[in-house]
């Protein structure tokens, strides 16, 4: 865990995708969450795909991809609507945000968030 927190980018980029292959710990669900909000553009990605691997188990961190979909990067918003389509339900909290997303540009971010908002409302 101390590695999502080296001062190296590609460290923390590594770290918390290699991690989450090996133990889906609260600890480490609370740590990738935090990478959501990382300066470096990678490491939010990867934080990302790496929470959408754990699936229900990211339910920790609802807020803090609710936060990430009005991020820069539009690879970051994708991944934070599929992690929660993946959690389901207990991020309901989310319903407001993702309908936002219904008119964006970007077709796979409508996709996601409209698949995320059938599978909060347990559609």
């Amino acid at each position: 865990m101390r590695l999502l927190k080296h001062p190296d980018p590609r460290v923390r980029e590594r770290a918390g995708f290699d991690a989450v292959f090996v133990d889906r710990t609260e600890r480490l669900v609370r740590g990738l969450a935090a990478c959501l909000s990382d300066p470096a553009t990678p490491v939010r990605q990867q934080a990302g795909v790496a929470l959408f691997i754990c699936g229900s188990e990211a339910a920790l961190a609802v807020p803090e991809l609710i936060e990430a979909l009005g991020d820069s990067d539009v690879i970051v918003r994708r991944l934070a609507a599929a992690s929660l389509s993946k959690v389901g339900p207990p991020a309901r909290a989310a319903l407001p945000s993702l309908a936002k997303l219904r008119d964006t540009t970007d077709e796979l971010l409508r996709v996601w968030a409209g698949e995320a908002e059938r599978c909060l409302a347990g559609r």
